[in-house]
């Protein structure tokens, strides 16, 4: 993962699917103890990952489409930046569906947290 960065990851735990290679040829010896460590690690590697590429747009420029009300704390909005880079930013719900150029102010491994630049946008 380290090599590669991939910017999100989905890990699931292996469960049998019937009529797989897999679920006919092996058995399942893993515990669902050590799955869940793996995850966890996994996951928390990611994070890391994710939080190191998000801090590079700090200070940044990015245009947003605007979704609407962020899902967490619908006083802010949200939007997708290139790269599907998830964007949180005050302003007001009339901008939903617009572009809008956001300075990044801070960043988490989940998203980018800015303040829109007023009067741009288009």
């Amino acid at each position: 993962m380290e090599a590669v960065q991939f910017k999100q990851v989905y890990v699931f735990k292996y469960s049998p699917r019937p009529g797989t290679v897999a679920a006919e040829t092996y058995v399942d010896d893993v515990t669902d103890a050590v799955k869940r460590d793996r995850k966890n690690e996994l996951l928390a590697l990611q994070d890391e990952i994710s939080a190191r590429r998000n801090q590079e747009f700090v200070g940044r420029t990015v245009t947003v489409l605007v979704d609407g009300p962020s899902p967490r704390n619908a006083a802010r909005l949200c939007g997708r930046a290139e790269g599907q880079h998830m964007v949180i930013f005050d302003g007001s719900e009339d901008l939903r569906g617009r572009f809008v150029d956001v300075t990044i102010e801070r960043a988490t491994a989940a998203a980018l947290y800015g303040a829109a630049i007023v009067g741009d946008a288009w």
